[in-house]
C-alpha cells in the first residue's frame, strides 16, 4: 500500500512538472508572438553623431518598420562606454532594453579597466552584428606627412613634451588601443588626447590642434573627400573599394595593425530566448534592406549578421581570445 502511494505521489510530482515546463514553454511562445508591444529601446555607448550612434539608429529605423513598433536608440556616452554598459547589464531582461556592443565594451574595457561592475559573458546574451568598418590613420592634410614612413620618422624624432599626439574616442575605444599599439610597434613616444567620441577626435585633427586619429571610415570619409584629412593606412585586411590608393597597415610593414570595428546588439542575461531568436531573425532581414546597404555602404561601413544568437556567441569569445593578449601587453590600466 506504502508502495503505491509513493508511486502515486512521484507521478503527481512528475506531472506536476511536466505541465509547469508546457506552461512556461508556452508561455514564452506567445509572449515572443506578441512581442513587441510597446517602444524598444537601444542603449548607445558612445555619443551622437559616431560610427556607432549613426549605424545604429539606421539599424534601428529599419527595426521598426519589420516590427511594426518604435525602435528608439538612446545615447549614453561615458567613460569609454563603461556608463551605459553596466546600465544595459542592470536593465530589465524583458527584451525592452537592448544594447549596441562594440569591441571596446565587450573585450577592451573588462582588460584596461580595474573594475568594471559587468561580465560580458555573464550579463548579456548576444543577438547578432550589424555593422563594421575599418579605422584609417589619418593626419591633417597641411601636414608636410606623405606617408607612413613619413609619420613614422617623425614620431621617432620627437621626444617629451615635444611628442606627437594622436586623438581618441575615449579610453577604452579602439582609437585608443590602435593608438597605443601603434606606439608599440613604432618605438616611439605618442601622447594619448583622448574624447567623447570619435568624431570629436577626428574634428581636432582637422582644427590641427591633436596630429593624428584612428578613426572609423564612416566618419573619416567625409573630411578625406572634402581634402582636409589625409590617409596613411587603413586597418582592414583589404585596401577599401572608397580608398583604393590608401595601402592597409600590412603592405606598409605593420601587419598587427589589422582591425576591424564591429557593432551588435545584445540584451540582458535571462531575456527569453524567444525574443532573442526573434530580434536575430529581424537584424538578418533588417541588414539585407537595400536602402540600409546603400547608406552602409557608401559611407564606409559594412552590412553584417550572424545566423544564429549562438553564432554571434562564438564571434565573440574568438574575438576576446584574439584580442585579449594583445591589449593586455600594452600594459594599459586605468581606475
Amino acid at each position: 500500500m506504502e508502495i503505491v502511494i509513493m508511486v502515486q505521489k512521484i507521478i503527481s510530482i512528475a506531472a506536476l512538472r511536466v505541465g509547469l515546463f508546457c506552461v512556461v514553454a508556452l508561455s514564452s511562445s506567445v509572449f515572443a508572438g506578441t512581442y513587441p508591444e510597446r517602444p524598444i529601446e537601444i542603449i548607445c555607448p558612445y555619443p551622437a553623431g559616431t560610427s556607432s550612434d549613426v549605424t545604429t539608429r539606421e539599424l534601428a529605423t529599419h527595426m521598426a518598420a519589420i516590427l511594426k513598433q518604435s525602435v528608439v536608440v538612446i545615447n549614453k556616452p561615458g567613460a569609454g562606454g563603461l556608463i551605459a554598459t553596466v546600465d544595459a547589464a542592470r536593465a530589465k531582461p524583458d527584451g525592452y532594453t537592448l544594447f549596441a556592443a562594440a569591441n571596446g565594451t565587450q573585450y577592451i574595457n573588462p582588460i584596461i579597466y580595474k573594475k568594471v561592475n559587468y561580465d560580458p559573458f555573464k550579463d548579456f546574451t548576444p543577438i547578432s552584428r550589424y555593422v563594421s568598418y575599418p579605422n584609417v590613420l589619418v593626419v591633417n592634410a597641411n601636414q608636410p606627412i606623405k606617408n607612413l614612413a613619413d609619420l613614422v620618422a617623425l614620431a621617432k624624432s620627437r621626444t617629451g613634451n615635444k611628442s606627437l599626439s594622436f586623438g581618441t574616442g575615449g579610453n577604452g575605444t579602439t582609437s585608443h588601443i590602435a593608438g597605443a599599439q601603434f606606439q608599440k610597434m613604432i618605438g616611439a613616444d605618442l601622447l594619448n588626447v583622448p574624447y567623447q567620441g570619435t568624431i570629436s577626435a577626428v574634428r581636432e585633427v582637422v582644427a590641427g590642434r591633436v596630429d593624428m586619429v584612428w578613426g572609423n571610415l564612416n566618419i573619416t570619409m567625409p573630411f578625406i573627400q572634402s581634402g582636409k584629412l589625409r590617409p596613411l593606412a587603413i586597418s582592414s585586411a583589404r585596401r577599401h573599394p572608397l580608398l583604393p590608393d590608401t595601402p592597409t597597415f600590412k603592405e606598409v610593414g605593420y601587419p598587427e595593425a589589422e582591425m576591424n570595428v564591429w557593432s551588435g546588439l545584445v540584451a540582458p542575461a535571462g531575456t527569453p530566448p524567444e525574443i532573442i531568436k526573434k530580434l536575430n531573425r529581424v537584424i538578418v532581414e533588417a541588414v539585407k534592406n537595400p536602402s540600409l546597404v546603400k547608406n552602409y555602404e557608401t559611407s564606409g561601413a559594412q552590412p553584417e549578421s550572424d545566423a544564429s544568437p549562438e553564432a554571434f556567441a562564438e564571434f565573440l569569445k574568438e574575438e576576446t581570445d584574439r584580442w585579449s593578449p594583445v591589449i593586455r601587453s600594452l600594459g594599459i590600466v586605468l581606475n
